[in-house]
């Protein structure tokens, strides 16, 4: 079996070859059209947009709606123009099908299929479409990471409308067994579901014996919706982590943690923790200084670890010996007792 023959057999080479394939059968067909004349009808605007979008393919330039004009007396449209999306610049042929009214390649059911099992496997929209153009044989980028992550997220839209009725049976049913049983539900202006927090019996009882310090990150998106999971953990007197409450946020915007903390203290009879520890999130932080304005904020150190080697970058190439003198710094730091230690032994090594 030759190489050329493998090729032929990969799916995923056969399903952007008809990409490239249904883009060049709109384009012979635009040649056969008839061009505009005067007189000539349309039934809708739509209809008008896409006749004249075909015309305009073959001569390199896209199209955008500028303006409608409307009858004076009577409340109908009696003009509507169209113009070129560049400022009348034509673009090569070879460019042409970039043009954001030509590219139509993404809206295939192929390109559909394929940005769904990517997207299954965890690959982010950007990935995604970076995968696609480069397997792609024309050479012509046929999707963009905005066109991925605007089908992605109205998908996941539609998802979550569609599961949210099984959500709720799923919560009332638990409501049933546990009569302490804490849950939320945030909807938008179309009724639809945006996130949701619960809470069981167990978790508020614990609560109340250990709220001096909770750990609130935001790091999961591992499920069916890539819907953030937001925890809120503690610890008890064993030292084990124990779940204080949970929820599945639409975003991670302000007014989505102001809803979920809102709730949460609702849930918690209205008792702030001693202590939060986060990430360096600046939504976060904000809604914490106004929601828990008595409470210690501090900073998770792992995630305060994962920036060291971005802010460390410039010393290290500054310094030969800088990283091993780090390692050392941060292996004593770890077996100080106080602060004053700290000031102690760092006086003593810059001394």
């Amino acid at each position: 079996m030759t190489d050329d023959h493998q090729i032929s057999d990969d799916p995923l080479s056969d399903d952007l070859q008809d990409i490239h394939d249904n883009d060049f059968n709109i384009e012979s067909s635009t040649k056969a059209s008839h061009v505009p004349h005067v007189g000539l009808e349309f039934q809708t605007r739509d209809e008008a947009y896409n006749f004249y979008n075909h015309f305009v393919l073959t001569d390199g330039f896209a199209i955008r709606r500028y303006c409608t004009y409307k009858s004076r007396k009577k409340d109908v449209i009696t003009r509507r123009t169209f113009v070129c999306n560049r400022g009348f610049k034509k673009k090569s042929p070879n460019k042409k099908k970039k043009l954001r009214s030509h590219n139509k390649s993404h809206q295939a059911p192929v390109c559909k299929k394929l940005m769904d099992n990517y997207r299954s496997c965890g690959v982010g929209p950007a990935k995604i479409s970076q995968i696609i153009n480069c397997t792609n044989s024309s050479g012509i980028d046929i999707i963009t990471p905005q066109q991925c992550s605007d089908y992605l997220k109205i998908k996941r839209k539609n998802n979550i409308g569609k599961e949210c009725m099984i959500v709720i049976q799923k919560i009332l049913e638990r409501k049933v067994r546990d009569s302490e049983f804490y849950y939320a539900i945030q909807l938008d202006e179309t009724q639809s579901c945006r996130s949701i927090f619960w809470c069981d019996s167990r978790a508020r009882k614990s609560y109340i014996k250990f709220c001096d310090v909770i750990v609130f990150v935001v790091t999961y998106k591992t499920n069916n919706f890539s819907m953030p999971f937001a925890p809120f953990t503690g610890v008890n007197q064993h030292r084990q982590s124990i779940l204080l409450g949970c929820a599945l946020l639409s975003d991670e915007k302000e007014e989505t943690f102001i809803w979920l903390f809102d709730q949460w203290l609702k849930c918690m009879w209205n008792q702030a923790p001693g202590a939060i520890i986060t990430d360096q999130d600046s939504a976060i932080c904000n809604v914490i200084a106004r929601m828990f304005p008595h409470t210690h904020h501090r900073y998770c150190k792992w995630h305060l670890g994962l920036h060291e080697c971005e802010h460390l970058r410039s010393l290290q190439c500054a310094y030969p010996t800088f990283n091993e003198d780090y390692n050392n710094w941060c292996k004593n730091l770890n077996l100080l007792k106080s602060p004053r230690s700290f000031e102690l032994r760092y006086v003593r090594n810059t001394s």
